[in-house]
């Protein structure tokens, strides 16, 4: 991304289910980019603990809202901080690939890819999401991730 010198380019999960309307969404969020994001988490769980979790249902408008601690703009937020996406799917921008390497280079990764995420994303106020969940983790989908084996 950054040799490439990409504006910003889009991380999914193998497991992702897609809001019907995904393009028309994808491109709203990335039309509406605040100019301080580095990572915008656009896919959301309704539940995850460890290896078990619950996909949103992308059809119920009552569900598929995310919980913002403020709102930026009509397509994104800031995240509150016990909001774990889990790193689902996000965007990364060109600014936070350098940021990100620049500080896990200094930092390293203390624990799983998403809790070293989350953690830098908040210490600086950037825990950026869409307002509304584009894509959800497919339910059927078994995780091995924390798996008891």
């Amino acid at each position: 991304m950054i040799s490439n010198n990409y504006n910003y380019i889009l991380i999914f999960q193998d497991d992702v289910v897609f809001i019907d309307n995904f393009n028309e969404e994808i491109n709203n969020l990335i039309n509406n980019i605040p100019e301080d994001a580095e990572i915008i988490n656009f896919g959301f769980h309704k539940v995850a603990s460890l290896s078990y979790f619950e996909g949103i249902d992308l059809n119920n408008n009552n569900e598929n809202i995310v919980d913002a601690k403020e709102i930026i703009n009509n397509h994104i937020c800031k995240l509150p901080d016990y909001v774990n996406p889990c790193s689902l799917s996000y965007l990364v921008t060109l600014k936070g690939a350098k940021n990100l390497i620049e500080y896990f280079g200094e930092v390293g990764f203390l624990k799983a890819t998403d809790w070293n995420y989350n953690d830098y994303l908040m210490k600086k106020d950037i825990n950026d999401g869409s307002i509304k969940a584009l894509c959800t983790g497919n339910s059927s989908f078994k995780s091995d991730i924390f798996s008891e084996n």
